[in-house]
């Protein structure tokens, strides 16, 4: 008690100073934090919620200090609601960029994974012939159907075909006199080099025991596809140090929007399960894990907030954040508290210079 008396009256104030600092710095933030959620439907929703939050924080911070125990209670959970909903806003502001490249890292890791694995079916020269045979198919069927008819690009195209898979297709020597006469033809070719490639497939993996081995080609090849067609897009979202603003990329998933970037991660992502899981129903059962979705999809969000800061605790970047949250939502409001509080035993004279709240 003698100690508290000799407390200045400047120090008190200051020190209550502080206090209303780092509380309006912790409701603005909580505003931030949940920003992109739209309470009540509106944009500003967010401050009335932070709001809420920090009369009653401030309110029973004051009854705390003034000895009511059971305030401390209610001050402390206020507290972590502004400890969650500025980790919510520091974190992804700070580590958008960090978390993009190691997701595009992350991914690309997979992606290799994947299609290596995949190789184990059949050999790579089976994969190429099959996507040549997809392609020369694809070629000659658009040839008859948008030129007049069939002529030699359409007949070499066949003959490329036929040398792959060893058969005797012969050309149509019918030009097509109308575009319905040519729709025939390309879609009678369409099955017929269909049920070659069929036949081609079950030849090459005659003594295979796998399930359906076209279906299986079908997601290798896709793989393949889309190991070619993103590994340069991952190659630059890596090596890319540039800075994602987190109130903008709110602004854009408001919009129905993403970043440039995630939006490559996302379809990613997709190709890579539309692909394993052909390779998955093939053989009838999930040999490859369906991933869903890129995780920075829902950066900025508690949901990926709360799910990142859990795996990455161990790493520096995301403690030194933690810390900082901790330090300015409850640990300078509970330093304050253990020396400004009323102990038991003190009454309203012997009190008049420790109990700060009264007199300010």
């Amino acid at each position: 008690m003698e100690e508290n008396k000799k407390i200045p009256g400047i120090v008190q104030l200051g020190a209550w100073f502080l206090s209303l600092i780092v509380f309006a710095v912790g409701f603005w933030h909580t505003h931030l934090g949940l920003k992109e959620m739209r309470p009540f439907g509106s944009e500003y929703g967010s401050i009335a919620i932070a709001a809420i939050i920090l009369l009653l924080l401030i309110i029973t911070y004051w009854f705390a200090v003034n000895g009511r125990k059971m305030a401390l209670i209610f001050y402390v959970i206020c507290g972590l609601f502004f400890f969650i909903f500025n980790l919510n806003y520091f974190y992804p502001a700070y580590m958008a960029r960090e978390l993009v490249k190691e997701e595009a890292i992350a991914l690309n890791d997979t992606l290799q994974k994947f299609t290596n694995k995949s190789q184990s079916y059949f050999n790579s020269e089976t994969i190429e012939e099959l996507t040549n045979l997809n392609t020369l198919k694809k070629q000659l069927v658009d040839e008859v159907k948008n030129q007049t008819g069939w002529g030699p690009r359409a007949t070499d195209y066949l003959n490329q075909f036929n040398f792959i898979t060893s058969g005797n297709q012969k050309p149509n020597n019918s030009l097509g006199a109308s575009q319905d006469d040519r729709d025939k033809i390309a879609e009678r070719y369409a099955v017929l080099l269909e049920e070659q490639i069929d036949g081609f497939i079950l030849r090459k993996v005659a003594n295979n025991k796998i399930g359906n081995p076209k279906t299986i080609l079908d997601g290798i090849s896709d793989l393949n596809d889309v190991k070619q067609n993103y590994t340069e897009k991952l190659k630059l979202i890596i090596e890319d140090d540039s800075e994602i603003q987190l109130d903008s990329l709110i602004n854009l998933r408001q919009k129905g929007d993403n970043h440039p970037q995630i939006k490559v991660l996302q379809n990613l992502v997709t190709d890579i399960d539309n692909a394993t899981k052909k390779i998955n129903e093939g053989n009838k059962e999930e040999i490859y894990p369906i991933l869903k979705e890129a995780q920075t999809r829902n950066l900025g969000r508690i949901k990926h907030t709360v799910g990142s800061v859990s795996k990455r605790i161990s790493e520096t970047d995301t403690l030194g954040i933690i810390l900082v949250c901790l330090f300015i939502d409850l640990l300078v409001p509970l330093a304050i508290y253990l020396l400004l509080r009323k102990k038991e035993g003190d009454n309203d004279d012997d009190s008049s210079s420790a109990s700060g709240p009264d007199s300010f």
